[in-house]
């Protein structure tokens, strides 16, 4: 079984346009790095891409409180070969970030407040090698970047990450990431770094999940990041979800929860990240992520000659 298509929307105003985690991922904190099941690996650690077979395509939406507009489509091959997987994914928007402060322009209009204001289009590419019976794999990814911002100017960029991981047993994953690894200039918001992710449980039961991440450049606050979530699973049908995030960089605090219903021809998942901050805050500052997904035997021979069949049937 595998995840044909996915839909997300979500709402959020700090995420750059390559941070895509699921909304199954988002609530449960974000923690990400060792997941070998979902599409955003392909941009958020490539070695994962090839750690389990599927054929996965994925779309998802993004609306932010700050009148944020994200979308992005993404598939993964891991079953034409066993030597090779494939991912390829397209981010766009129209976004509104803070400004770093190397975009800081030198000059504002009179009595109007600033806004980062700019268009993207992003495109990656994955490759991932698995060996020893797909228990450990490494991977490589690179982004084509094109922009065109009111007062960061047009421009194409890019970047690449290079990924390793394992599932030594099918209740434990670990995933090693090093991010925008490629020393160029004038790209403040996706700095080098260095990612660690581990993964554990049964998928049908409980699993925790915990990432900490260290930034290599373009450090204001705190050069560290530390992400963790847990899932809970009932009667194979309704995971709940929770966790917790901690940007160090401008020592922001976030709580998330989520909930998920699936079957084995497809699945529903909503999550929320709700940011806590020291002064007053409203609910509409909160970040919703909703994904639904379809499942199919598509690409796997073996499979698609037995019928599809609901939890309980026989």
């Amino acid at each position: 079984m595998f995840s044909l298509l996915t839909v997300g929307v979500s709402v959020s105003s700090t995420a750059s346009a390559q941070e895509v985690v699921s909304a199954a991922q988002a609530g449960a904190g974000g923690a990400s790095l060792a997941d070998p099941r979902d599409n955003s690996e392909v941009t958020l650690n490539p070695a994962n891409v090839s750690l389990i077979p599927r054929y996965d395509v994925q779309a998802q939406f993004t609306g932010g409180p700050t009148g944020d507009l994200r979308w992005n489509a993404s598939a993964v091959d891991g079953r034409t070969s066993k030597f090779l997987s494939f991912g390829v994914a397209y981010h766009g928007g129209v976004v509104a970030p803070a400004f770093h402060p190397v975009e800081l322009p030198g000059w504002a209009p009179t009595g109007e407040a600033l806004r980062n204001r700019k268009q993207t289009h992003d495109i990656t590419v994955a490759l991932s090698a698995p060996f020893v019976d797909r228990k450990v794999a490494v991977g490589l990814n690179g982004t084509l970047m094109i922009f065109d911002g009111e007062y960061v100017g047009k421009g194409v960029s890019g970047n690449v990450d290079v990924g390793f991981s394992a599932r030594p047993i099918e209740f434990f994953s670990v995933g090693l990431v090093g991010k925008n690894l490629l020393p160029i200039k004038d790209q403040a918001e996706i700095p080098a770094a260095i990612g660690l992710g581990v993964r554990g449980g049964k998928d049908n039961l409980f699993v925790g999940m915990v990432d900490f991440n260290t930034r290599l450049e373009q450090v204001a606050g705190s050069r560290f990041d530390v992400s963790a979530g847990i899932q809970g699973t009932i009667k194979e049908l309704v995971d709940l979800r929770g966790g917790y995030a901690w940007d160090g960089d401008i020592n922001r605090h976030a709580v998330t929860w989520g909930l998920g219903l699936h079957s084995k021809v497809g699945g529903i998942d909503y999550g929320m990240r709700i940011p806590v901050f020291k002064d007053a805050w409203t609910i509409a500052e909160a970040t919703h992520y909703v994904a639904l997904t379809i499942f199919t035997n598509f690409g796997d021979e073996k499979a698609e000659e037995q019928p599809i069949r609901w939890p309980g049937d026989r």
